[in-house]
């Protein structure tokens, strides 16, 4: 009687456990090894856990139970058996979808009791935050990555805006320039059209005057009288700037604007000379010393021509049979080559430099610099400074 009530007692308190519990009899071959197992004692949350009944279950072996039972799982219930000492492990029940912590340890020699606990909801959880980990991490370095394209766009922009101010500095400081020469520049360009206009009127009536140099002397002293004037026009010149250097309070830039125009009008006489010199010497100048001397000077192809006593057809092709190009493209290539040398040196405006290089104008200079090296000649210095 006192048994049965025991019995009963023991029953309801594991019924009353939320994990699953069942008390087994382990059942040997005929070599005494275990290889099968009888339930003894199941309590209500092993029936849930297995979907079966208690009474259905009670005195029944595991292979009569589940005939499909995984040896994976006899293997982890004998081993305890063997090692005699409680054993621990996670199972996966391939027909319920479901994981379990179970425990096992032997109650004497023949007896053990499983315990079992529905961790299913807890191993989804890890393997949900294991998968969130990961995503987390994969974000993180993309996130790195769209960072580090950030700096490196952010600082290509400093660059480029730093380049900006640079190029406006520029230009607003040519534009100061352009301004303040102007005025003046007005006034002497206007006389060095009138003076240019009347130079070459003189000079193609020396050109007839040569013609017929040889067939009348008189011929002679008409010729040097016109080319007096001719001469006159760049010395007056260079008189003229010489009194502006004299003026007080004059500044350095204006001094060397001045000094430019002198010189420009001493080699535009210095070339006049030349030219008169060669129609009285039968010993004309040499083909190359010609092109040296004139590099960086206005002289048209036909003037060049002139000078070495040659047609214009006959200088071309002597020029293309020397320099293998033509007189305007040589020309241009060793005037933007000695332009690049000189913007080299930040003191050197780029105005001062087209004129030094024989440029008529800074819009023309601009304009054949970009087009021989793709960049303007500010953009050009900026990059050698670079």
């Amino acid at each position: 009687m006192k048994e049965n009530l025991n019995s009963v007692l023991f029953q309801k308190i594991i019924n009353g456990a939320d994990d699953g519990f069942a008390y087994c009899e382990i059942l040997f071959d005929n070599e005494c090894m275990p290889n099968d197992y009888r339930f003894l004692i199941i309590n209500n949350a092993l029936e849930i856990l297995m979907n079966r009944d208690i009474d259905s279950t009670l005195g029944k072996t595991i292979k009569e139970v589940d005939p499909t039972v995984e040896k994976y799982w006899i293997d982890k219930i004998f081993s305890a058996v063997h090692a005699n000492r409680p054993v621990n492990f996670t199972y996966f029940n391939t027909n319920v979808k479901k994981y379990y912590r179970v425990k096992i340890f032997m109650q004497g020699l023949y007896n053990f009791v499983m315990t079992f606990d529905d961790i299913t909801k807890e191993i989804i959880s890890i393997e949900e935050l294991s998968f969130q980990n990961k995503e987390k991490e994969k974000w993180r370095e993309e996130l790195l990555i769209l960072n580090k394209e950030l700096k490196y766009q952010n600082t290509v922009k400093e660059k480029h805006e730093l380049e900006l101010v640079l190029v406006n500095k520029e230009l607003e400081f040519i534009n100061i320039e352009k301004k303040k020469h102007t005025a003046k520049l007005v006034v002497e360009n206007k006389k060095l059209q009138s003076q240019n206009y009347e130079n070459e009127k003189i000079r193609l009536e020396l050109i007839a005057f040569k013609k017929k140099a040889k067939e009348s002397a008189w011929l002679s002293s008409v010729f040097l009288s016109n080319m007096s004037h001719e001469v006159r026009a760049p010395m007056n010149g260079i008189l003229g700037f010489s009194e502006l250097l004299k003026s007080p309070g004059l500044s350095v830039e204006k001094q060397l604007d001045y000094i430019r125009i002198i010189e420009r009008f001493g080699n535009s006489m210095l070339i006049e000379l030349d030219f008169l010199t060669s129609l009285f010497n039968p010993n004309f100048m040499k083909f190359e010393e010609v092109i040296n001397n004139n590099i960086y000077s206005n002289l048209s192809v036909n003037q060049l021509a002139i000078q070495c006593n040659m047609s214009l057809s006959s200088f071309k092709r002597k020029f293309a049979e020397i320099y293998n190009v033509s007189p305007i493209k040589y020309f241009m290539k060793i005037k933007l080559q000695k332009s690049v040398e000189l913007l080299k040196d930040k003191k050197n405006l780029i105005s001062n430099i087209a004129t030094d290089v024989g440029f008529e104008s800074l819009t023309t200079f601009n304009r054949s610099f970009k087009s021989y090296y793709g960049k303007s000649p500010s953009k050009f210095r900026l990059d050698e400074n670079d």
